[in-house]
């Protein structure tokens, strides 16, 4: 599996034969800097937000599933999403937000989206997979402190902070080291753009990836 990362909450899941998943597409109003336009088999929308539903930044005429309890596969990817809130608030505030899961080559990925709460729903169904994708900056999301609690219920090995302020976000969102450091610092690891999983990750404690923006217009 190679997983790249667009910026704030949006990835690209590249299996080994080749099926591609973009979650959370953002519009250009998000950041600064415009979404590098990628193509995918499948866009999942976690919610209908403009820094999540951008749909149309990502080429190749993909099968959107969008704000969807669903349960499929993609050729060789298995999707699966589970319905939770995008507050504290049962939705009344932000409505609802739509956890995707994946089974890629062998390995659990989970995306939480804009999750707003602590879910002991979610937290049961995404228990021990291998990468989790989790918003860190608050405001909108969970802040760095639940965050935290809902990495140490899960207990997954990989886990790679998103939705955080960053010199490029046009709005004002928590530092992604309020983050980090609640971590030791041997568990926090910087990466590029793109990261190969070619096996499970055998660490024994959650380790916490930082990923750069990919920015290859021509990928």
């Amino acid at each position: 599996m190679k997983l790249q990362y667009l910026g704030h909450a949006c990835f690209r899941i590249i299996s080994e034969i080749g099926t591609t998943v973009v979650c959370d597409p953002f519009d250009d109003e998000t950041l600064s800097v415009p979404m590098t336009h990628v193509r995918a088999d499948v866009v999942t929308v976690s919610h209908d937000h403009h820094d999540h539903n951008c749909v149309q930044n990502v080429s190749g005429q993909p099968a959107v599933l969008q704000q969807l309890k669903i349960d499929c596969a993609a050729d060789d990817i298995a999707i699966s999403s589970i319905q939770t809130f995008h507050d504290h608030h049962q939705g009344m505030r932000r409505g609802q937000n739509f956890v995707f899961t994946f089974v890629v080559d062998g390995l659990s990925v989970a995306h939480l989206g804009d999750l707003g709460v602590v879910d002991e729903n979610v937290i049961q169904k995404v228990k021990g997979c291998h990468v989790l994708m989790v918003p860190v900056g608050g405001v909108f999301t969970l802040n760095a402190a639940e965050a935290k609690q809902l990495v140490d219920a899960v207990n997954p090995k990989v886990v790679i902070p998103m939705h955080y302020y960053t010199p490029e976000h046009t709005f004002r969102l928590g530092d992604l080291s309020a983050f980090t450091s609640l971590f030791d610092e041997k568990q926090v690891k910087v990466y590029g753009d793109t990261v190969n999983f070619w096996d499970e990750p055998q660490n024994e404690k959650p380790e916490v990836w930082i990923m750069s923006r990919f920015e290859d217009q021509n990928y």
